[in-house]
């Protein structure tokens, strides 16, 4: 893991050891878009190729439909 929303535990974003993958899991099915854009930055940072990122967009709806 190299980045962790230590208040509430909303956001992690975690990483391979070569960088060869890039997860930003969050516990909403949106994550605040500011947030999203800080950790994109800081991974860039780090050198992670952030342009082949893949967004995921989930439905609103509640439940396991």
């Amino acid at each position: 893991m190299i980045a962790l929303d230590k208040e509430n535990y909303r956001y992690s974003m975690v990483a391979g050891p070569r960088r060869s993958y890039l997860w930003i899991l969050s516990r909403d099915k949106v994550l605040d878009e500011k947030i999203v854009a800080e950790l994109v930055a800081r991974a860039k940072e780090w050198g992670f190729d952030t342009e082949k990122l893949i967004y995921v967009e989930h439905d609103k709806k509640g439940g396991n439909e």
